[in-house]
């Protein structure tokens, strides 16, 4: 079973001290889209747990069986398979008769527990879906969702700031203004950009000392 994760205010609130401390936006960081696809929420219910806000919960019931239509719909229209051999393998694969997996498929049906797991293991194969996905609440899937980013972030370095290299093009630059760093919201600038731009900064600071 895989390690609980801290609760989503918990996630909310690392993710924005790692971004703040990377010179990020947030917007860069977070696709509301990407989250709303991947957890089956809309993008206005995204916005509002990443807001802080409690959404109200249905009953796991109910989750289960919209999470299931909604997955079985999403497999159809992306693989262009036919409905009626999509519910004949789930059917297969879970011991069902292929009328009661249509109701399901409708979510009109709820699955026994003993059906939750190998149906969950269906659909991980086509989305990626993790354990216990079918039945978590709102706010545990998009919790879930924002690991990946939170550790994209703990690995990235912290780049509000530009070290000092020794054959970095902005060197000269600094040492002339008396700088040992310059603060930057962008990402790793390359060789060649940093090239360019401490070209531009000599120019205005020639402009400037012609004046």
């Amino acid at each position: 079973m895989s390690k609980p994760h801290p609760p989503l205010s918990e996630t909310l609130a690392r993710l924005d001290a790692l971004i703040t401390e990377r010179g990020l936006d947030r917007a860069e960081v977070v696709d509301v889209s990407a989250l709303s696809s991947r957890t089956l929420l809309t993008e206005g219910e995204v916005n509002r747990l990443l807001a802080g806000e409690e959404l109200p919960e249905e009953s796991i019931n109910e989750r289960v069986s919209g999470r299931v239509k909604i997955l079985f719909e999403k497999l159809v229209a992306e693989t262009g398979r036919r409905a009626t051999d999509v519910r004949r393998e789930i059917a297969s694969q879970l011991g069902l008769s292929p009328e009661w997996v249509r109701q399901l498929c409708l979510g009109a049906k709820v699955p026994a527990i003993e059906h939750g797991v190998p149906l969950q293991e269906y659909f991980e194969k086509f989305f990626g879906t993790e354990e216990g996905f079918l039945w978590a609440t709102k706010s545990q899937l998009l919790n879930r969702a924002l690991q990946s980013a939170l550790m994209e972030l703990e690995r990235l370095p912290d780049q509000s700031r530009l070290e000092y290299h020794p054959n970095d093009p902005m060197n000269q630059i600094m040492e002339e203004l008396g700088l040992s760093g310059t603060s930057t919201r962008a990402k790793t600038l390359s060789h060649a950009r940093k090239t360019t731009l401490a070209k531009k900064i000599r120019e205005w600071i020639d402009e400037d000392g012609d004046e």
